[in-house]
C-alpha cells in the first residue's frame, strides 16, 4: 500500500488536537473495497508542529493519480482552512484527473457537505467507530468516506423539504 498510517489525522474534540493517525487496516480495507491503490501523497500529513512547507492546499503533484485524505476536522480559523478548504482542494484535484477518497465526520447539516460533497462525490458510510491512533477507544462520531472520481458525478435522490 502506498500510504503510511501515521500520515493521516483528525481532530480530537477533547484536546482540540488534529493529530490522530488513521489505522492502516482501515486504509487497506478501503483500497480493496474501491479497487484502488492510493499513492503516497498526503497533503496534510501528521505533524505535531502543524502544516509544513510541503503540505497544503495546492494542486496534487503531476505524478499523483489517486490518494487518501483524512483532513483535520477542527473549525476554520485564520490559520486553518477547515474542512471546506480541504474539500475545495480535493474538488480541484478531481477536476484535474485525480481520484481522492476523503475520510470525514458525518454531518449532513453542514454547508460543506451540501456544497462540496453531495454534488461531486460518492458517499460510503463507515459502519462502526474508527479507533484512531493516539485516541483511546473508538471515535465519538460516525464517519463516512467521500470518493471523488474524475468525470463521475454521483446521482443521488434528495428530498428537499419544505
Amino acid at each position: 500500500m502506498g500510504v503510511s498510517t501515521e500520515e493521516h489525522f483528525h481532530s480530537n474534540p477533547k484536546t482540540g488536537s488534529d493529530h490522530r493517525g488513521t489505522p492502516r487496516d482501515f486504509i487497506e480495507k478501503l483500497e480493496r473495497l474501491l479497487g484502488l491503490r492510493f499513492d503516497s501523497y498526503d497533503p496534510c500529513s501528521l505533524n505535531p508542529e502543524g502544516l509544513r512547507q510541503q503540505d497544503g492546499l495546492g494542486p496534487a503533484p503531476a505524478w499523483v493519480r489517486c490518494y487518501f485524505l483524512n483532513p483535520p476536522y477542527s473549525r476554520k480559523t485564520t490559520t486553518n482552512p477547515g474542512v471546506e478548504g480541504w474539500l475545495t482542494k480535493v474538488r480541484d484535484d478531481q477536476l484535474n484527473g485525480v481520484t481522492v477518497a476523503v475520510l470525514l465526520k458525518l454531518d449532513w447539516t453542514t454547508k460543506w457537505y451540501k456544497q462540496l460533497v453531495l454534488p461531486y462525490a460518492q458517499t460510503i458510510p463507515v459502519l462502526g467507530r474508527i479507533a484512531f491512533e493516539g485516541f483511546d477507544g473508538g471515535a465519538s462520531f460516525i464517519n463516512f468516506v467521500a470518493v471523488y472520481r474524475p468525470g463521475i458525478v454521483p446521482v443521488l435522490p434528495v428530498v428537499i423539504y419544505p
